[in-house]
């Protein structure tokens, strides 16, 4: 006999499920955020987006990325930028969601799309080993910013649940 869901079971999933997601999309705003503003004051070839772009273009055939640019005309690369950032917002959403219920799987997933941003720094034809600094210091930044939120939204009571009860004195 299957087991029915009380509107206040959905709710609670509901919750979990979107603190997961918050849990997920602001650590990986953070790793983008603490990427670029190593990127200003170190320098190198590109933001780890830009080169993820980058490096999806170099391994896209020439006849895609011939219709991209005949399609989007100069805006072929923003239409890139925008699925790629779409992209993270879905895998981090993800990672989130996994981290509540595994923080370990959650750091790691953060710390790997890290790893990604360093892998298509250093692959980039003309790259050198302060390219991949950026993604470095953004991927730590957010496995540490998944690591504190997850770690909180696991502990925090749900919200509108009332306080447990209290023995009389």
């Amino acid at each position: 006999m299957p087991v029915m869901e009380t509107p206040e079971i959905s709710r609670r999933n509901a919750r979990g499920i979107l603190a997961g997601i918050l849990a997920g999309i602001l650590p990986a705003a953070v790793a983008l955020g603490v990427a670029e503003l190593v990127a200003g004051f170190v320098g190198g070839q590109a933001s780890p987006l830009v080169a993820i772009g980058e490096t999806f273009i170099d391994a896209t055939p020439g006849f895609v990325e011939a219709f991209a640019v005949k399609t989007f005309g100069t805006h072929d690369k923003v239409l890139l930028l925008g699925g790629l950032s779409i992209g993270l917002i879905v895998v981090a959403a993800v990672i989130g969601i996994v981290a509540l219920r595994r923080i370990s799987l959650g750091v790691a997933g953060i710390a790997a799309l890290g790893a990604v941003g360093v892998a298509a720094a250093l692959t980039r034809p003309t790259a050198t080993p302060i390219d991949a600094v950026h993604s470095m210091a953004g991927g730590l930044a957010g496995a540490a910013a998944i690591w504190l939120l997850a770690r909180r939204a696991a502990v925090a009571p749900p919200v509108g649940d009332p306080p447990p009860p209290t023995l009389p004195a």
